[in-house]
């Protein structure tokens, strides 16, 4: 089982614990762990929304308010009417399924959900700016920065004297 899968067994058990505990359990570098912020945004149906959900859209009732003898057959385009709209604050409510950007956009113009907010109130571990991370690979030269080094070991090797100064100028000694 890998690292996160381990981390998150333990952050589900819903007691505290210390990171650098936590490491030596599982046997690893305590600052192996690359933390990444994540935007969660949780909907939640305000008064209206909940009405709709129970009995369904405006549109949907005055739908369902037109009798059967007061419109003729040739008016009515379609016979039956699905809600999206209740399916919708279904999904909101119960968490089924991530909306997209457009149905959120029209859930929030309609005034059926709002941002929880809760994010605002949770408490998190600071970062730990001063932590060392993980060793980069290194050790091999740009191949234009070697052939630099191996041109300046020439000129060396045949008297010349390099200067590093602010134009760099090689003098023959």
């Amino acid at each position: 089982m890998d690292i996160q899968n381990l981390i998150l067994l333990e952050l589900t058990g819903g007691s505290y614990f210390k990171s650098d505990k936590l490491a030596e359990k599982l046997g690893v570098d305590h600052q192996i762990i690359d933390c990444k912020d994540v935007v969660e945004v949780i909907l939640q149906l305000t008064d209206e929304g909940d009405e709709i959900l129970n009995s369904g859209s405006h549109e949907y009732r005055v739908y369902c308010a037109i009798p059967e003898s007061g419109i003729p057959q040739s008016d009515i385009l379609i016979p039956e009417v699905k809600d999206d709209v209740q399916h919708l604050l279904l999904d909101v409510k119960e968490s089924k399924r991530p909306l997209s950007d457009n149905e959120k956009s029209q859930l929030k113009k309609r005034k059926l959900v709002t941002e929880s907010g809760e994010w605002q109130t949770a408490q998190f571990k600071a970062y730990n700016f001063y932590s060392l991370g993980a060793a980069l690979p290194s050790g091999h030269l740009h191949p234009l920065l070697r052939v630099r080094s191996e041109f300046c070991r020439i000129l060396c090797d045949m008297g010349y004297v390099a200067l590093f100064l602010f134009y760099r100028d090689i003098f023959f000694s």
